[in-house]
């Protein structure tokens, strides 16, 4: 497979559409578990939601996702992660300010946006104590927000479609 984001590969066939303006799916993955078996807490994995919030406006967090490497000893080694995604939409009606963006500059700004989950990365590596922290961007052809028209919009839905238990992130990272 091609690497798409070496930019001697950006003129490849299967690199074009990359280049043309596409949009990406960005992802963080952080153990849920010191390096001792300790949990980390949920502020500490929060406050990387809102890092990546800041940088895409938004993002979608899976609570617990199983992974598994070679450790130093060659064996398989699996932890539980929490996988927090940021999504690139270059033609999203919540950041009007990218829809006239040229194909250059919108890959100069995913270049940038990967550029900025790779520092993350770092920045949980060194706080969580981690030899490393997988981050990852994905070329997707498109990221759209669906929606039947601008004003559907509703402050509240039929009450038999909701609880009074509210939601909470913390219930979802301990659940897992």
């Amino acid at each position: 497979m091609v690497n798409c984001n070496l930019k001697k590969n950006w003129n490849k066939s299967s690199c074009i559409k990359n280049n043309t303006g596409g949009e990406a799916e960005f992802r963080l993955v952080i153990p849920k578990r010191d390096n001792s078996g300790r949990a980390i807490k949920t502020d500490v994995l929060l406050k990387y939601v809102r890092k990546i919030n800041k940088v895409f406006g938004g993002s979608t967090t899976y609570p617990s996702v199983f992974g598994c490497y070679k450790n130093e000893k060659n064996e398989d080694q699996c932890e539980e992660n929490v996988v927090i995604t940021g999504v690139r939409d270059f033609d999203s009606r919540f950041s009007p300010e990218l829809n006239n963006y040229s194909s250059k500059k919108k890959q100069h700004k995913l270049k940038n946006d990967y550029n900025k989950l790779i520092a993350l990365g770092k920045k949980a590596s060194k706080e969580l104590g981690q030899e490393a922290i997988f981050v990852e961007s994905d070329y997707i052809n498109d990221a759209s927000f669906v929606s039947r028209n601008k004003k559907t919009r509703k402050e509240k839905i039929s009450d038999s479609k909701v609880t009074s238990d509210s939601i909470n992130f913390e219930k979802f990272i301990k659940k897992s």
